[in-house]
């Protein structure tokens, strides 16, 4: 029997201190991308501390819940034990899945937080597999090493074990050791079933074709980051309108999330093209995926260079549709623009990073001189087609829509600043 099983069936011994400091460990990483955004700017110190304070509460109940727990197992048999190990082990599990689903919710590792609930199950089948690999039951005295019984008086029991020469007093195992195999099918089933319900990529792509079509539409709509055999498959199924369009939401949802192309994107714009696919759903998707905002002071003093730049939080591409962004700059109260971009942005430059939530684009340094109230204006279009072809400008100040474009608009955003 493995140490590791050998564990599982004695009561746990982790510290509230180990604990804490497991728990510290942890959180550090998040905690230093939350303070970072927040020095970016992208944070206010209110949604930081609000992000916090919900981790700290957090990270308190699952101490209170583990400290219960250690209790409770000074009156469980060893053969009960690895529920209690199970129990400890989703504890610290819920704890990383909420790090990342609400403390970092909003940067592109936070979104896909939701995408490691099947670890809760599989860490809770993997401890009752290994707690039923090496079960015990009974109140028999056994050496920890060899399963040698105990069976001597106190006052005549040797201080090693007769079979293998272990120091056995005070580290005697109560119970024989079996094996269950109840509880070990019970943790592979609970693995595979939470893999099965929460990860359907690991099963969809070869078992696509056999699958009845409510079950197959059912797992790539929990799941539109699946194979794309499996999206495939479902475009030679026949589903109803209302199923379409719910699903064609569901799709468009994950790529704004997301911000990457999925192999749900072919069977969208295939339906797209085929008008199975309401306008305003295709209007919703291309209209929301870039979001951006104008970032300046506030107040400046007049004479006093100040930075200008856009703060891009979504720039969402798909595999068979490409984002660009034709920036025609800033322009001062209705003044002639300045600060151009030649050529245009792509997503990939325009997304936050993997940590962060937010993206300096197209930033510019403005001075004004004259005091009062004073608006900029920041321009451009936002353009999708099927690959990363050259978009240039016109003579007119505004680019020339390519052939190919399944979506051209302009976009203006304006910031007030007063000039002291």
């Amino acid at each position: 029997m493995t140490a590791m099983a050998q564990d599982l069936l004695a009561p746990p011994k982790f510290k509230p201190k180990s604990l804490a400091l497991a728990l510290a460990l942890v959180c550090a990483f998040p905690v230093g991308l939350c303070v970072l955004e927040v020095r970016r700017g992208s944070w206010s110190w209110t949604e930081l501390a609000w992000r916090l304070g919900s981790l700290f509460v957090l990270c308190i109940a699952v101490m209170m819940g583990n400290a219960s727990l250690v209790r409770y197992a000074k009156r469980v048999t060893p053969q009960r034990m690895p529920y209690i190990h199970a129990a400890i082990a989703v504890l610290m599990g819920v704890v990383i899945v909420f790090t990342l689903t609400v403390s970092l919710r909003g940067t592109m590792l936070g979104n896909a937080g939701p995408g490691y609930l099947f670890m809760l199950p599989m860490m809770v089948g993997m401890v009752l597999a290994q707690g039923g690999w090496g079960r015990r039951v009974g109140e028999s005295l056994h050496c920890p090493t060899c399963e040698y019984e105990f069976t001597f008086a106190e006052r005549d029991a040797p201080i090693r074990c007769p079979e293998c020469g272990t120091p056995w007093l005070g580290m005697l195992r109560k119970g024989r050791r079996v094996k269950s195999i109840k509880m070990m099918v019970s943790g592979i089933s609970i693995a595979l079933l939470g893999a099965f319900l929460f990860q359907p990529i690991f099963w969809l792509g070869p078992l696509a074709r056999i699958l009845p079509t409510p079950i197959l539409y059912t797992a790539l709509y929990m799941d539109p980051g699946s194979s794309l055999d499996a999206w495939d498959e479902l475009t030679t199924r026949s589903i109803s309108a209302t199923s379409t369009r719910s699903l064609a939401r569901r799709v468009a949802a994950h790529r704004l999330q997301h911000q990457w192309g999925s192999a749900a994107d072919k069977w969208f714009e295939a339906n797209v093209a085929a008008g199975k696919i309401p306008a305003e759903i295709k209007e919703h998707l291309y209209g929301q995926s870039f979001a951006t905002r104008l970032d300046a002071p506030k107040e400046v003093q007049a004479g006093t260079p100040f930075p200008v730049r856009l703060q891009t939080s979504r720039a969402a591409t798909g595999l068979s549709s490409q984002l660009a962004v034709m920036f025609a700059g800033y322009s001062l109260d209705g003044a002639e623009p300045v600060g151009r971009a030649d050529e245009p942005a792509w997503a990939h430059e325009l997304r936050p990073s993997l940590f962060g939530d937010a993206r300096i684009n197209f930033q510019h340094e403005f001075r004004i001189d004259t005091p009062g109230r004073h608006t900029i204006r920041a321009t451009y279009w936002v353009i999708f087609q099927p690959s990363f072809w050259t978009i240039t400008w016109g003579p007119d100040g505004t680019p020339i829509r390519p052939a190919a474009a399944t979506w051209f608009e302009r976009s203006d955003l304006e910031r007030e600043i007063i000039v002291k």
